[in-house]
């Protein structure tokens, strides 16, 4: 980001950050966000925050500038995926910009992502949209990884059975293990990655 970019930044932080605590609350950064062309949903502006700013919800102008490059970043990216123009990715556009964000996930995964994505219903992804289901994620990515306390790149039965209070879900040993073969789609006895988005997607979508 250039020099005029980042004043420019500056500037409009400073006008929104009205009370002159060199921070912003979310509520005044989703304003913010809004007439610099970004409309984000409650959920998809948590998760944002959650992306740059971790568990500390107070927005600096260091973690502003962090995340307009990060919107900077995934726009261009959603422009060159987005063939026709329109603003929109297709079901298929949408798969190629995240297998090119590097999440190695398969169809059954990818196809439920895009329906949870597109919360509309006109078979279309918007950047805001396509960027609220990048940014949640990266969290379960996040979540895997801290389960993952063998760091072996999968869950076995006793991992996810002590992940699922973290979800206020309450079962039993023997409840988890049926769950784990539920979504163990290669029947290692273990959940991997996209196993894990499966499962998380599926029950989000109850």
């Amino acid at each position: 980001m250039d020099e005029q970019s980042k004043q420019r930044y500056h500037d409009i932080f400073t006008q929104a950050d009205k009370r002159s605590r060199g921070f912003l609350y979310p509520q005044e950064l989703k304003m913010l966000l809004e007439t610099n062309g970004y409309s984000f949903h409650e959920e998809g502006l948590e998760n944002l925050v959650e992306h740059i700013c971790g568990e500390h919800k107070k927005v600096s102008f260091h973690k502003f500038l962090s995340m307009m490059n990060f919107l900077i970043e995934m726009h261009q990216l959603f422009l060159e995926l987005d063939e026709n123009g329109d603003e929109n990715l297709s079901k298929a556009e949408f798969a190629h910009a995240i297998k090119k964000m590097k999440f190695e996930l398969q169809k059954e995964q990818l196809d439920l992502m895009f329906q949870i994505t597109d919360t509309n219903r006109n078979g279309l992804a918007s950047f805001e949209e396509f960027v609220s289901t990048l940014l949640y994620l990266y969290n379960i990515k996040r979540v895997f990884e801290s389960a993952d306390t063998e760091g072996n790149g999968t869950l076995d039965t006793t991992e996810f059975y002590k992940f699922l209070p973290i979800l206020k879900i309450k079962a039993s040993k023997h409840d988890a293990q049926q769950a784990l073969s539920q979504f163990d789609l290669d029947n290692d006895g273990e959940l991997n990655f996209p196993e894990f988005v499966h499962f998380i997607f599926t029950i989000r979508d109850i």
